[in-house]
């Protein structure tokens, strides 16, 4: 009796906690989560807390399977998002009075309480840190087919390094959508393709071009915690839309307002995802 009364309270505890669970498959949030702000899934980053889903309007947290946790209010657009030290960033595009330009709104992850932002002359989307770098997609990037697209990088304390054109060698409509790291010396960067091309370019941490993969990540893709990280290749996660956002004529208790997580892993050779069930 004493044994299972300790295990209960294990169990009880690590929930309490918001440990990821020993295995993962593809899950939808819960009815009601992502009606808590207004937009549709913009980016996304984990924990072994829970996901976080940039969503137009603001943030949303999830916990492992699906549950909501914490919602932040936003400005318009939120877009990608990510995490470092306990801080979630987001990357922001507004317009004021005619002008686009951006924001990084951090937030703390366990409340999604504001703490800080730091302005931007140019629109941003797409957000990610490796090591020391914070790397964000900002404008100009126009939403009609073309060659190129902006990144900026920052420092630790969020003073600019540089602004770099990109071109990953096929044409993308706006710019980088999402970023996600392999946590050592790799970005993907995820771009909305046009004419078929690629949807993933893959570049070093100086920003040059190691090569691209035919997939789509660009509402939201994020290196797995270490936890799940058992093999020699990375795993990641992906956010997708899961419901008709586009339908005006969606009923919303049949057809509710939802995203799906899946997973992934990329392959020996670096050039494809194949989708995982994390054990």
């Amino acid at each position: 009796m004493k044994k299972f009364v300790w295990l209960a309270v294990a169990v009880a505890v690590s929930f309490a906690w918001g440990e990821p669970p020993k295995a993962l498959h593809p899950f939808v949030t819960e009815k009601g989560a992502l009606e808590s702000v207004q937009g549709h899934i913009q980016g996304a980053c984990c924990t072994d807390d829970g996901v976080f889903i940039g969503h137009i309007k603001g943030i949303v947290k999830v916990d492992w399977s699906g549950k909501l946790l914490a919602v932040a209010e936003g400005p318009v657009h939120t877009g990608d998002v990510c995490h470092r030290d306990g801080k979630i960033y987001a990357a922001v595009s507004l317009r004021t009075n005619g002008k686009t330009h951006g924001q990084i709104n951090i937030y703390d992850a366990a409340t999604l309480k504001k703490e800080r932002t730091v302005d931007l002359p140019r629109s941003s989307d797409g957000i990610c840190w490796l090591g020391d770098t914070l790397y964000i997609g900002v404008g100009p990037n126009p939403k009609d087919p073309h060659r190129g697209f902006h990144v900026a990088r920052f420092d630790k304390d969020l003073n600019h390094i540089d602004t770099k054109k990109l071109d990953c060698g096929y044409e993308v409509r706006y710019g980088t959508q999402c970023i996600a790291t392999d946590g050592k010396d790799r970005l993907f960067l995820m771009l909305y393709p046009a004419k078929g091309a690629p949807g993933t370019a893959i570049y070093d941490k100086d920003l040059n071009l190691l090569g691209t993969i035919k997939f789509h990540g660009s509402t939201g893709f994020d290196l797995l915690p270490a936890k799940f990280q058992t093999g020699a290749n990375p795993r990641f996660l992906r956010v997708m839309t899961a419901h008709k956002w586009r339908d005006k004529n969606r009923d919303p208790e049949k057809d509710y307002k939802r995203g799906r997580i899946e997973f992934f892993e990329l392959t020996p050779d670096g050039k494809g995802f194949v989708p995982v069930q994390c054990e």
